[in-house]
C-alpha cells in the first residue's frame, strides 16, 4: 500500500535530519491533459533541504506521485522556494547552494530511485522519476554537484530505475554539468531536455502549510516531453509483464 511507502520513507528522511512530511491531495486536474489516469487523486512529500539562498525562504523538495492507481511507481520530483511559514511560493527561481544540493541529490533523491518500487504493478519492483530543473546553482555548489550526479548516473539502474529523466534545466551550470556526464551516460536509458520557450499545459499540485493546492505552472515543454517518455516506459515495461492490481490505500 502507497502509504507504507510513504511513512517509510518520512522515516527514513528523519532519520537524516531532514523535515519531511507527506500529504494527500483529493483531487486535481492540472495534469489531466496526460490522460484519465493522471487526473484525480495524487500524494506528496515535501522535504524541507535547508535555507534559501535569499532570506526569508527555504528550498523544499517536492516528491509528486501523480497516478497512483496507474502508475504508481512513477513520481515527479522538483525543488521550490518557500516563505518561511510555507503559505507562499517564492517570486524568484530555486538555488542550488550547498547545503541544498548535498541533502536533494545525497540523500532525498537516492532515497527515491527505490522508495516507490514495490509498488509497481508488474511485480519487477522497478520505477521511474521525472525530475524538473528550472533552478539557479551557485558557483560554490558545482564541484560537489558534479560528483552527485556521477554518482546517480552510475547507480540510477541498479536501484530499479527503469530510465533517468531530468527536464527543464537551462541554468549554465546545471547545463555544464549534464555537459559533463556525458562520458558516463552511454549506453545508459538517459533522456536530458533542455528548456524550451514554449510554456507547457502542465502543472504540478503543491500543497501549502495552511492546506490550500496551488498549481506549480511554471514549466516548459520540456516537461510535457518528459512525461511523454516516461508514459512510453512504463506501458512497455507493464507490457512485458503480467499486470496485478495496485492499491492507492
Amino acid at each position: 500500500m502507497i502509504k507504507d511507502n510513504l511513512d517509510a520513507i518520512i522515516k527514513s528522511l528523519e532519520a537524516n535530519g531532514l523535515e519531511a512530511e507527506w500529504v494527500r491531495i483529493e483531487s486535481y486536474d492540472g495534469l489531466a491533459p496526460l490522460g484519465d489516469a493522471f487526473a484525480g487523486e495524487q500524494y506528496q512529500v515535501k522535504v524541507r533541504l535547508g535555507e534559501s539562498h535569499i532570506d526569508g525562504y527555504e528550498a523544499w523538495g517536492i516528491v509528486t506521485v501523480v497516478s497512483p492507481e496507474t502508475y504508481p511507481s512513477l513520481a515527479h520530483i522538483q525543488i521550490v522556494e518557500l516563505s518561511k511559514d510555507g503559505q507562499q511560493i517564492a517570486p524568484h527561481l530555486p538555488i542550488f547552494t550547498p547545503e541544498v544540493d548535498r541533502n536533494y541529490a545525497a540523500v532525498l533523491l537516492p532515497l527515491m530511485h527505490k522508495a516507490l518500487n514495490s509498488l509497481d504493478p508488474s511485480g519487477k519492483e522497478k520505477g521511474l522519476l521525472i525530475q524538473s530543473y528550472n533552478n539557479k546553482m551557485t558557483l560554490a555548489t558545482m564541484r560537489n554537484s558534479s560528483e552527485y550526479s556521477r554518482d546517480l548516473v552510475l547507480s540510477f539502474e541498479e536501484d530499479g530505475q527503469l530510465a533517468q529523466i531530468a527536464v527543464d534545466f537551462h541554468h549554465f551550470l546545471i547545463r555544464l554539468i549534464g555537459e559533463l556526464m556525458r562520458p558516463w551516460m552511454k549506453k545508459r536509458k538517459i533522456h536530458y531536455l533542455a528548456r524550451t520557450k514554449e510554456a507547457s499545459a502542465l502543472t504540478i499540485p503543491l500543497m501549502l502549510n495552511d492546506e490550500k493546492v496551488v498549481a506549480m505552472d511554471n514549466h516548459s515543454t520540456a516537461l510535457d516531453e518528459g512525461f511523454r517518455i516516461a508514459i512510453d516506459i512504463m506501458e512497455r515495461h507493464y507490457a512485458d509483464q503480467p499486470k496485478v492490481e495496485a492499491s492507492a490505500g
